[in-house]
């Protein structure tokens, strides 16, 4: 036998401090429309009030035992319609119901009942009212609900889509990354077994950094550039001093982010496309100005022949900037200078769930 449903349960929301709150307001506007004749004191709330308590504590437990069934028998989204138009036509007829009862139990009792029909019908007016409000008070709030945890769930989706994605566009870059390097060691090898070892040793750091960062969206400025520095480390021995970086960072830009590895994609991209020789040494400037940006920057000499990759290097960090914050990174290419301007993203301590 299955469990019966709870009312928090069904209506979505627990609705005690409806009971608490809603009764007594509306059976003191009902005493106040139904007894204009009494004056307020004493007999208003010996007589008055609890004459309309009743009738709105016995039509708040009726229709909220209808609308607590009606959900149940009519669930979906699409029966909304047709749940609603069968409360209103149990309002209606309950309406007349429950007043006529009412009205003879009070009257055999002598409470103080107008003796007037056109006020009878102003209050089953009134009674329509109170029954379409505790209606309402349910179907509207259930409905709110579920809105809500829609859009939170969508919103879940969403974030939990976009890190997919994040998490694919990094996985982009690592076979990138290990193919290169490894073409490196298959160059250092032939010419002498330390410098072998030694790019091993720092190999190994760099790529454990790789694999510490592959799930996160960002990462701080100061962590990016130390692993900058350890892969420049690699490129100095290969190239030796053919190969220089230079940096120029502000202190106060170090607490800012960048989506990880995007500067060693630059540099990485610099090294790939141009000359690195005693003739044409490569300088890339890295600097940051205005709070707001960091900018990488080399001087153009193309290599006459080299293996035309997949271009992923730049598309991969455009993509990633416009997923974690929907700003666009910078490309200023001349005859002589190629640079590009990532964005500083400035995250607040909130903010930072958002990127895990």
């Amino acid at each position: 036998m299955s469990k019966r449903a709870s009312f928090k349960d069904v209506f979505l929301f627990d609705d005690k401090w409806v009971f608490v709150i809603g009764i007594p307001i509306i059976s003191i506007l009902a005493a106040i429309n139904y007894f204009p004749h009494f004056d307020p004191g004493v007999s208003f709330w010996l007589v008055c009030f609890p004459v309309s308590f009743s009738y709105v504590f016995i039509y708040w437990l009726v229709f909220r035992y209808l609308v607590y069934w009606l959900i149940q028998k009519f669930p979906n989204r699409s029966q909304i319609r047709k749940r609603i138009y069968i409360e209103l036509g149990v309002v209606i007829a309950g309406i007349i119901i429950i007043a006529n009862i009412l009205n003879v139990i009070y009257t055999a009792i002598d409470v103080g009942l107008p003796p007037d029909g056109a006020k009878d019908i102003t209050m089953l007016l009134f009674s329509f009212i109170v029954c379409a409000m505790i209606i309402s008070v349910y179907e509207g709030t259930r409905f709110y609900t579920k809105l809500l945890k829609a859009e939170i769930e969508k919103e879940k989706l969403e974030k939990e889509n976009i890190h997919a994605i994040l998490i694919g566009l990094q996985n982009q870059v690592n076979p990138h990354f290990l193919f290169n390097s490894l073409n490196t060691l298959a160059y250092l090898i032939p010419s002498t077994a330390d410098a072998a070892q030694n790019f091993i040793k720092d190999f190994s750091k760099v790529y454990r950094y790789i694999l510490e960062t592959e799930r996160e969206a960002i990462v701080p400025l100061d962590q990016e550039l130390e692993f900058l520095k350890s892969y420049s480390y690699l490129l100095n021995e290969r190239f030796g001093a053919n190969f220089k970086l230079n940096l120029d960072i502000k202190d106060e830009d170090l607490s800012c982010y960048v989506p990880p590895i995007s500067l060693q994609i630059l540099v990485e991209n610099a090294v790939q496309h141009n000359v690195v020789s005693q003739d044409h040494p490569l300088e890339v400037n890295i600097w940051t100005e205005n709070g707001n940006m960091i900018y990488v920057q080399n001087v153009i000499k193309l290599k006459t022949h080299y293996e035309i990759g997949k271009k992923i290097g730049l598309a991969n960090i455009r993509d990633r900037y416009k997923l974690v914050s929907n700003k666009n990174i910078q490309i200023d290419k001349s005859k002589r200078n190629f640079k590009v301007g990532l964005p500083l993203l400035i995250v607040h301590e909130e903010e930072k769930v958002a990127y895990v």
